[in-house]
């Protein structure tokens, strides 16, 4: 039987496919969650974002490569990220 070539755990392994960096920032005193994406075409993240907007009830934009949904909303973006087979940190 052929032995795991996957690295064990040991963070050598090459890991492929999106990635989304969360970091929650302050704008005039009020919390916003910025994603800042990795191997994401923009028109991916348009619909992600605009796809989040309507989970949270929340207000957002795009801006390059990151996009912003007003409010702490960290937690619940990892799992639903994390659903969706994107890799997150932060």
């Amino acid at each position: 039987m052929p032995e795991c070539t996957c690295g064990g755990g040991s963070g050598s392994a090459p890991r492929e496919g999106p990635l989304i960096r969360l970091r929650l920032e302050r704008r005039n005193g009020k919390p916003v969650t910025v994603l800042a994406a990795s191997g994401i075409d923009p028109a991916a993240l348009d619909s992600l974002i605009k796809e989040l907007k309507t989970a949270f009830a929340a207000g957002g934009t795009r801006k390059g490569l990151e996009g912003e949904i007003q409010g702490d909303h960290r937690e619940k973006l990892r799992e639903v990220l994390r659903a969706k087979g994107i890799r997150v940190k932060g």
